[in-house]
């Protein structure tokens, strides 16, 4: 009896460490590249939501779909320009960088409603 289970043990390990290796080279085999998922891109490059700066060098984008840099910062819009600063190297291909920066989230204004006229009871 206890030969019938040091076999089945074996088998289940083994045939676990079969699959384990299958499923692994079928990741390796299929994944995607990050230069061709760069390229297939179909929104901004680099989307900033803080206070602070970025360096780019040898960075190829191509064919995003909006802006490059959606940079609204940490949101407080000051007059000056965005909270987050982005500087080119070099090297970077694509034209990704075109258009500059932009926000694309800043909430159109509403008016309100004008008040309903007072009435008393």
């Amino acid at each position: 009896m206890r030969g019938v289970f040091v076999k089945i043990l074996l088998w289940f390990w083994g045939s676990l460490v079969l699959v384990a290796l299958a499923l692994e080279l079928t990741i390796t085999a299929t994944s995607t590249p990050v230069e061709v998922r760069v390229a297939r891109f179909s929104d901004a490059v680099l989307s900033a939501r803080a206070k602070g700066d970025a360096t780019f060098a040898n960075t190829d984008a191509r064919n995003v779909g909006s802006v490059g840099v959606n940079n609204c910062g940490s949101f407080n819009f000051p007059p000056t320009g965005p909270e987050f600063a982005v500087t080119l190297v070099g090297g970077n291909d694509g034209g990704w960088y075109d258009w500059g920066t932009w926000c694309d989230d800043r909430p159109a204004p509403v008016e309100p409603p004008e008040p309903s006229p007072w009435s008393q009871p």
